[in-house]
């Protein structure tokens, strides 16, 4: 989670461009999040879900990947959101040691009976490693929203 914290120092003409200020804080806000989420999805999708980096078969984690209009919460805060509501998701960006149930199957000519196969599943942090790359990106688009009332 990414935490923006703003403080406002000045002269008294300053303040006279702080009432447009306030009320257009929260639209300028939700802009920029919104602006930062589409780079991100962009950037998720082009490079770190296609090709072999996640070793890509059928497209499914790629297609289901999406980022959500920023939100405005009860209290005046402001998210945005992206992701993706395939299960193998977590797996790739977190790993995964587990036991897994293999069904029963043909391999060549021989019937391979079901059992059970130890899997150990390094993370590839394909969203972290985006969020930490691109943070001086996603500040600039939200930061250069923000001050756009008192230019």
């Amino acid at each position: 989670m990414f935490e923006l914290n703003l403080s406002i120092a000045g002269n008294k003409q300053g303040s006279i461009k702080l009432p447009a200020f306030a009320k257009k804080m929260i639209p300028n806000l939700k802009r920029g999040i919104d602006k930062s989420t589409l780079q991100l999805e962009g950037f998720i999708k082009a490079k770190q879900l296609s090709g072999q980096a996640l070793n890509v078969r059928s497209g499914r984690l790629w297609s289901s990947f999406a980022r959500v209009p920023a939100k405005v919460g009860a209290t005046g805060n402001v998210w945005g959101e992206m992701g993706t509501n395939v299960v193998y998701a977590a797996i790739h960006e977190y790993g995964s040691q587990a036991i897994v149930d293999v069904k029963a199957h043909t391999r060549g000519d021989k019937q391979i009976p079901a059992h059970k196969r130890k899997m150990n599943i390094k993370a590839k942090y394909y969203m972290r490693y985006t969020l930490e790359q691109n943070y001086p990106a996603i500040e600039g688009y939200i930061v250069r929203e923000i001050i756009k009332p008192l230019l």
